[in-house]
């Protein structure tokens, strides 16, 4: 059985008695959420997906989308937007990172993106659309970890999301 995570940044009327939009907003300074979920561990088969919004006046860095594992050569899951707009995920470390070209996720507009990890290859989607795959064959996550961050990345390094 496949374990999934499932960030939903935007969740749109879901339910019969409310028409209005929730979401959440991040400044680009302070903003994240922290959970209490260690994320999923080991080499173990993974998916993260979320609906963003990067507006057009976010900065050219990169923008966390989640993060979860130690700051450390295989051991994290970095799932962002770059400075070009490259939809990336970091793992740290030789067959541990991919991404997709520059501009693969539009500004200005909700998209919706996702990172899969199945049987030691990464995929990266944008809008359903395969953009990015490679070989991510030393995602080793351990336990006792950095739970699960949305809009911000481990501790070691600082790239906090900008948009909703």
């Amino acid at each position: 059985m496949k374990k999934i995570i499932i960030i939903a940044f935007i969740l749109l009327g879901l339910t019969s008695w409310s028409s209005a939009q929730n979401g959440l907003d991040f400044d680009g300074i302070d903003d994240h959420v922290q959970t209490t979920y260690t994320g999923i561990l080991a080499s173990a088969n993974r998916t993260f997906e979320a609906w963003v919004f990067v507006s057009s006046s976010a900065p050219a860095s990169n923008l966390a989308i989640l993060d979860y594992g130690l700051n450390a050569v295989g051991s994290r899951n970095t799932f962002s937007v770059s400075g070009s707009r490259q939809l990336i995920f970091i793992s740290g470390g030789t067959n541990a990172n991919i991404s997709t070209a520059a501009d693969a996720v539009p500004v200005d507009q909700m998209t919706h993106v996702a990172f899969v990890l199945d049987n030691g290859t990464g995929y990266l989607y944008v809008n359903g659309v395969q953009m990015g795959t490679g070989s991510l064959s030393t995602v080793n996550t351990p336990s006792n970890n950095q739970n699960v961050i949305i809009g911000e990345r481990v501790p070691g390094g600082t790239i906090p999301f900008h948009g909703g």
